[in-house]
């Protein structure tokens, strides 16, 4: 089972039990894993180095062992397990120190509910979850959104399910 149907599989059963807060965290910590894991050796420190002295110091070792990392598992043999074993456990380390400052306590981790609550001030957000437990896109849960009508919402889900069965709506440009 793969990491993304594990997360959506978790956001429809939280739905369902109506556990609405539950529901958008788990889908995001689900969206920012692979996310988290690809940039995770390729970081942008400017906000760290520029904090304190020690910041400026952690994000120069962190970005160093990045840099190994990265270069390990490029050339990455039996031989090498060791050092790459070795070097995550020395950048986990310096990723707890970074978390025991107190402006950087979530980094590298998803964000929490209300971080999230915070990027709707400005307008709606739309989750859209594709989980086999909950196929049926009748049972959808709507929440009033300004400016937004149910009508759309029928048609918006009319369209995905033709698109899922391989019919691409006019304006739509297939992946």
């Amino acid at each position: 089972m793969a990491t993304s149907s594990v997360a959506t599989d978790a956001f429809s059963c939280s739905v369902r039990r109506g556990a609405l807060t539950t529901a958008v965290e788990l889908v995001e910590q689900g969206r920012a894993v692979f996310w988290t894991w690809l940039t995770r050796l390729r970081l942008p420190l400017d906000e760290l180095s520029l904090s304190s002295d020690t910041g400026a110091a952690l994000a120069k070792e962190l970005q160093q062992l990045s840099f190994r990392l990265c270069s390990a598992f490029d050339k990455s043999t039996e031989d090498q397990s060791l050092d790459i074993q070795q070097l995550t456990m020395q950048w986990d380390d310096v990723v707890s120190r970074i978390r025991m400052m107190s402006a950087f306590s979530r980094f590298l981790l998803p964000p929490l509910f209300s971080d999230l609550r915070k990027a709707a001030e400005e307008g709606p957000v739309i989750i859209v979850n594709a989980s086999w437990l909950d196929s049926s896109w009748d049972g959808a849960s709507m929440r009033p959104v300004l400016g937004y009508c149910w009508h759309g919402s029928v048609s918006l889900s009319t369209e995905l399910r033709l698109y899922e069965a391989g019919w691409t709506p006019p304006g739509m440009v297939p992946l």
